[in-house]
């Protein structure tokens, strides 16, 4: 990872600390739910409330706190959904091609010209206003760029000699797929994960924002929009909600811009693919 990639990722890293450390130790921190605290409504920040109150006398340093950690966790959520099915379909049609790769490409482009945001909206209106259905519908309508990807990968992968001799010595799909696709693959998945989870810390705060988020959950997105009203009578109503949303943002798009040398940091040592590929092709003399 040369300089510029070691900056990026680092000054990501600082951006989107202050989600981690509300992810972490967010139970420790404000123990109390921001929704049944009482104070005295519109306090400006100062010692006691650091970030001030809002109309109803709650913390606002509660509400961001606990926004942080339910922003990440879905985050979190429907990059572990969408990876896990992108992955394991990007496999079969890289190793098997012909007919399932075929039905298997026809199936990511409908996935891909599908309104998702949409269909977000229509699965709270319908199915309920809740985390875990904004995380199974974000995580099963954003699983086709990174099949793509792996599948891309796969297909290169399964042509090089090391993976020609072992299949020819006998090797299944699930060996192979263990011991040489998932260690090769892992670092250009692991290089993208950052916009997938950046892509579903918006569509939450975008949803909360419209009144479509789980009522029962902190979000940011809730708190801008509680804001709206007292713009300029509550300035920090939505300054300082719409400054860590921001932060976060900005810190998982400079890890991704970052790609090229996180991809260079998690890949395997040249010397370990090179050992692998002769301890491969000794097999077969």
């Amino acid at each position: 990872m040369d300089n510029r990639h070691k900056i990026l990722f680092y000054f990501g890293i600082i951006l989107i600390s202050p989600a981690l450390f509300s992810l972490l130790f967010s139970w420790w921190i404000t123990p109390t739910s921001f929704y049944i605290e009482s104070h005295e409504a519109f306090t400006e920040p100062c010692f006691e409330f650091i970030m001030g109150t809002d109309d109803l006398g709650r913390d606002l340093f509660t509400g961001i706190v606990q926004g942080l950690r339910n922003s990440l966790l879905v985050g979190i959520g429907v990059t572990f959904i969408a990876y896990s099915i992108g992955i394991i379909l990007g496999m079969l049609s890289g190793y098997f091609r012909g007919l399932v790769d075929y039905l298997l490409m026809k199936l990511s482009e409908i996935f891909m010209v599908m309104p998702h945001f949409l269909i977000v909206i229509l699965s709270a209106a319908f199915l309920g206003q809740g985390v875990i259905n904004l995380i199974l519908t974000l995580g099963l309508f954003s699983w086709e760029h990174i099949y793509r990807i792996v599948r891309s990968e796969v297909l290169s992968l399964r042509t090089r000699e090391y993976i020609v001799a072992a299949t020819s010595l006998g090797a299944g799909f699930r060996w192979i797929t263990y011991k040489h696709f998932f260690p090769m693959i892992m670092p250009t998945v692991s290089s993208v994960m950052p916009l997938t989870i950046c892509y579903a810390i918006m569509a939450e705060a975008g949803l909360s924002f419209l009144g479509l988020g789980d009522p029962d959950q902190v979000s940011l997105g809730y708190l801008i929009s509680n804001s709206n009203q007292f713009l300029f009578s509550g300035w920090w109503l939505f300054v300082f909600p719409g400054l860590f949303l921001t932060l976060t943002i900005a810190g998982f798009t400079l890890i991704n811009f970052s790609r090229d040398g996180l991809y260079m940091m998690l890949s395997p040592r040249p010397e370990r693919e090179a050992k692998v590929q002769e301890s491969d092709q000794a097999l077969l003399y």
